[in-house]
């Protein structure tokens, strides 16, 4: 999955720009599907990166930000911003900020119907509910998106933001990282009669890159005063120094 994403960004990567592809180690879980998963994953990642962080640790080998590929409100994205002073973004809120300059109630192609419930708690904690018509499950776990056959997979990705357009969305956010290759089949699947297509869709991977390389570009990193302050010397005076 994470190698599916990189070559989908790869015609895009703005000039100046480098991307380096990261998925997280064992034991970490192969999706995020659960909150006990998203915790899960966090603590991997953290951990991991925390044995390559520059002597400085404010970044990771001297990377200039990071994006965290998960279609969640996932706490890896507050963790990373606490731990490090780099720019973080998470692919959900990237797709969400876009749609809200875009267009004016947005929808989410959601995988497994526990997903709509989460989304819609993220969706409510951003302060976007006005703005959001619901979500629609293609009822595939994450891994199914790869596993079953594509044209199943983009069968359903189409059924589910027609069913959105249908409730008022005039744009539409791919929920997974790993729809990243079904942007095509969305695109189609809300194309009106004619053959137009009035309605915006959204890839939460793309989006991410983009607002990543224009928040490096200005020059702006994580403010580390108030709820990022770094997180390293409260743990160490509690004798803490697990990391």
């Amino acid at each position: 999955m994470t190698d599916v994403m990189l070559n989908s960004l790869r015609p895009i990567i703005p000039p100046g720009c480098e991307v380096t592809a990261y998925t997280a180690p064992y034991p970490a879980p192969t999706a995020i599907e659960s909150t006990t998963d998203a915790i899960m994953s966090t603590e991997a990642v953290l951990r991991d990166l925390a044995k390559h962080a520059a002597s400085n640790g404010e970044t990771v080998q001297n990377y200039d930000g990071m994006v965290v590929a998960c279609f969640s409100k996932h706490p890896l994205i507050d963790a990373l911003r606490e731990s490090y002073d780099v720019p973080v973004i998470g692919i959900m809120e990237a797709s969400l900020y876009v749609a809200r300059m875009l267009g004016g109630r947005f929808g989410i192609v959601a995988t497994a119907a526990r997903s709509k419930i989460m989304q819609d708690d993220a969706i409510a904690a951003y302060g976007l509910t006005h703005f959001y018509v619901g979500s629609e499950a293609t009822h595939l776990g994450v891994l199914e998106l790869d596993s079953r056959p594509k044209e199943e997979v983009a069968k359903r990705v189409a059924h589910a933001s027609r069913a959105l357009v249908v409730k008022g969305a005039d744009t539409i956010l791919l929920g997974c990282a790993g729809m990243t290759d079904m942007i095509r089949a969305a695109k189609d699947g809300v194309r009106d009669e004619d053959g137009r297509r009035t309605v915006n869709v959204i890839d939460g991977v793309e989006a991410g890159l983009m607002m990543i390389c224009s928040l490096v570009g200005m020059g702006i990193p994580t403010s580390k005063k108030g709820l990022y302050k770094g997180e390293k010397e409260a743990r160490r005076t509690r004798g803490q120094n697990w990391l």
